[in-house]
């Protein structure tokens, strides 16, 4: 479900949106959050920014756009000096990678390859994956290519969410030994995005070739 509101939010904005479901990394030594950064690096070329949303967030504003979102990051900073390459927001435990919107320049590729540098390494099946790693090459947020943004906007959790205000809702770190639990929480959550966000026959139609689209991408899974 996570990915028809994504595929929906792309299509009323006219963005490419790009799901993956083949893992670059097989290997059981490197932990599956890892694929993040060579997926990312991949595509990042063709673009002039990539958001990277993962796969346990919803898209709740469909009202704004990213450029917005990049727009407004740019003019909030009050570093008007530096360029901005990055824009990733955080949590408890410091930068969080779930959802984090990309430049496509030469800083943002080596980063990138730096990161991946990490793979095999300690943090090859460390708890927070190319988390840490990535913090580290970003000096936790203090790079002056990093703009860090308002959490509760980017990448609420269940404690911060804000009705109406989160542009994203995350449903980060929900235990996997309570699965139908997270899978009611992530539920109520879409079925309140469609309450709010698919309301006339043009979003209507819209959702419908959503779900065609995503039968045929996913072959009729959710």
């Amino acid at each position: 479900m996570t990915s028809l509101n994504k595929i929906f939010y792309s299509l009323k904005h006219n963005y490419d949106f790009i799901l993956f479901n083949q893992p670059f990394y097989k290997s059981w030594f490197v932990k599956p959050a890892w694929n993040k950064i060579p997926l990312i690096k991949s595509q990042l070329s063709s673009y002039d920014w990539i958001i990277w949303i993962d796969s346990d967030a919803l898209v709740l504003l469909h009202q704004v756009d990213l450029d917005q979102i990049i727009e407004e990051s740019l003019k909030r900073d009050p570093n008007k000096n530096r360029e901005i390459n990055l824009i990733i927001s955080y949590d408890r435990n410091g930068l969080n990678s779930g959802i984090m919107a990309i430049r496509n320049c030469k800083w943002s590729h080596q980063i990138l390859n730096n990161v991946l540098s990490w793979k095999y390494f300690l943090y090859s099946m460390h708890w927070y994956a190319e988390q840490t790693p990535l913090a580290m090459e970003l000096e936790h947020g203090k790079s002056q290519n990093v703009r860090v943004a308002l959490k509760s906007f980017l990448n609420s959790y269940m404690y911060d969410y804000r009705e109406g205000k989160s542009f994203i809702f995350h449903l980060a770190g929900c235990n996997k030994y309570e699965g139908n639990l997270c899978a009611s929480i992530m539920r109520n959550f879409y079925e309140n995005w469609r309450e709010r966000n698919v309301t006339t026959v043009e979003d209507r139609e819209l959702l419908r070739k959503t779900e065609i689209i995503y039968d045929g991408v996913s072959g009729g899974g959710s």
